[in-house]
């Protein structure tokens, strides 16, 4: 549950990011705002497919662990 926790910040830190850069150039919303919807998105979105199973059945069947 550990790991899980992590890579859900990882997957939410980078999205803020991005969406903090995207809204520095497009205002839609503030930086900050935008940095801290994109934390959400991103930590949310990432514990929906892991609690779903879908990680792991694009892990199976798409390309992300076929190495």
């Amino acid at each position: 549950m550990n790991q899980l926790v992590t890579e859900a910040l990882v997957v939410g830190i980078f999205l803020a990011i991005v969406l903090a850069a995207t809204a520095s150039f497009a205002p839609i919303v503030g930086p900050l705002r935008g940095a801290a919807y994109g934390f959400a998105i991103g930590v949310g979105t990432h514990l929906f497919f892991e609690f779903t199973g879908l990680n792991s059945k694009y892990c199976s069947v798409g390309h992300a662990c076929k190495m």
